[in-house]
This record gives C-alpha cells, sequence and structure tokens, in this order.
C-alpha cells in the first residue's frame, strides 16, 4: 500500500534557523517568519514571483491571534510592524541581512524571502546527493506501480477537494464558501481539464490579489453580491480571471521590491 500524500505541498527550513537571530525573539516573530515562508508562491503567478507573497497587517493580526478562554487575545498593529521591521533589519544571530524586502501595494504588501532559490533548493544542502535522489525516485516510482482505475479516479477527485481547501486557505481575501456541494465539485473539475491543476491555483492567486475582486462594494457603494466563489469558477468569469483582465488595470500600481534596506511599507 502507498503512503498517502499530505496535501497543501511543503517548503524547506534549513537547520540553520537554530542559530539565525529569529530563535533570540519572542515565539511570534518565528510564527510569521513560518507564515511568509508558507504563503510565499512556488513559482511565478502573475505579477508575484516564485519567492514572493502578498499579505498584510490585519491579515497576520489575525494570524497570531489566539483564544484565551473566551476571549480572543490579538496583538497590536505596532507589534507586527515590529516584527515585520526586524525580518527586515535583523539585528541578532550570526547574520545581519535582510530575511525580506517589502514593497506596499493596496490592501497590504508584497514581500520577497531572501534567497529563497538557495535555500528551497534540496540539492543545496549537505547529505543530499544523487545517489539519495535516485533513491527518491524509485520509492516515487514504486508507488505508482500497479495503479488501477478505481485509484486513478480516486486521485482525480481528490484534486477537488485540494482546490477547495487551497481557496479557503489561501484566498482570504475572496467571499468564503463553506461547503463543497456537487456542483462546485463539478466546476472545478471542469477547469481542472481545461487549464490543469496548477493553473487554477495561479488563477485563484490572481484573484485574491485583484483589487477589483476583493473589494466588497462597485464603484457606486453597492455590495457585490455577484461576486461569490461559484462566480469564480464559471467558466466564463474563470477565464478572464486566467487571462488577467481583473489585474491588467492594476498593474501600474504594483511596483516591484527594491534592494534591500530602501522599502517602506
Amino acid at each position: 500500500m502507498s503512503e498517502p500524500k499530505i496535501k497543501g505541498g511543503c517548503f524547506l527550513v534549513s537547520r540553520k534557523l537554530i542559530d539565525s537571530g529569529i530563535m533570540k525573539k519572542p515565539s511570534d516573530y518565528l510564527k510569521v517568519w513560518i507564515y511568509l515562508l508558507s504563503n510565499a508562491f512556488h513559482s511565478d503567478s502573475g505579477d508575484l514571483k516564485r519567492g514572493q507573497g502578498f499579505t498584510s497587517i490585519p491579515i497576520l493580526m489575525d494570524m497570531l491571534s489566539y483564544n484565551v478562554g473566551y476571549r480572543i487575545d490579538k496583538p497590536t498593529k505596532k507589534k507586527v510592524y515590529g516584527i515585520i521591521e526586524w525580518l527586515r533589519n535583523p539585528n541578532e544571530g550570526i547574520t545581519k541581512v535582510p530575511m525580506i524586502v517589502t514593497t506596499k501595494v493596496t490592501h497590504g504588501f508584497v514581500y520577497t524571502i531572501v534567497n529563497y532559490d538557495l535555500y528551497q533548493d534540496m540539492s543545496n544542502y549537505e547529505g543530499n546527493n544523487e545517489g539519495t535522489t535516485k533513491v527518491l525516485r524509485r520509492s516515487n516510482k514504486g508507488n505508482n506501480i500497479n495503479k488501477n482505475d478505481k485509484n486513478d479516479k480516486n486521485e482525480k477527485n481528490n484534486k477537488y477537494n485540494e482546490v477547495f481547501e487551497y481557496y479557503k486557505t489561501n484566498c482570504t481575501l475572496l467571499p468564503q464558501a463553506q461547503k463543497l456541494t456537487e456542483a462546485r465539485k463539478s466546476s472545478i473539475n471542469a477547469r481542472i481539464s481545461d487549464y490543469g491543476f496548477d493553473e487554477v491555483l495561479k488563477t485563484l492567486d490572481k484573484a485574491n490579489c485583484s483589487i477589483f475582486l476583493t473589494e466588497r462594494k462597485d464603484k457606486n457603494g453597492k455590495d457585490k453580491t455577484w461576486l461569490k466563489f461559484d462566480w469564480i469558477f464559471n467558466p466564463n468569469n474563470f477565464v478572464k480571471i486566467y487571462e488577467g483582465n481583473y489585474t491588467k488595470e492594476e498593474t501600474k500600481k504594483f511596483v516591484k521590491p527594491k534592494k534591500a534596506g530602501q522599502i517602506t511599507l
């Protein structure tokens, strides 16, 4: 029996983290850093490049919140600003180079993980060699041998669950959906068939970064009651998001990150 695959993918964390200055800071610093790593794109998507991500101070405040009995303890904006400022200019540990650089955009800021490609490439780590890689490849290949039609069907069906969970977890600026209905399963599978699994996720990222789609009211001040999960996965609407129709006018407002130390929130 093959081992179950973990949904959501993964990212690498170097053991050098133990010796870094962040380990001398309060635990919230590490929580923010892990969140930024997990939220960064593993491949280019629209205006965002590999190793970049979008977030905001309110999002980070919610992420750092925790329950104390029936009360929710939420950090202040000043505290979160302080964490981001430290990640941009760390001053403890064996290194003094920035861990991120940031660019302010509408609704939040874009961050770039410094040296993302270096630390997210397994071949750059000691102990990883071609022999190990071949063993892993043989193991993964063995897990795919003798799959029957039922397993293939189950794997395909699991994709709509992954897309739905990705939407709920990563598209926090869009209207949220609670129930994965049969109609939604069908529309998600149709979009996967049309564009491919990875492109569907990239399109959702584009939607979540669109000013037009993330604003709750139209130019007349009326609520966008039409903007829902099902609207996004409608084939006519999905192709417009995929082709960047809702981001073209925003490109001029989207400034690429400058060099470390020159960017302010």
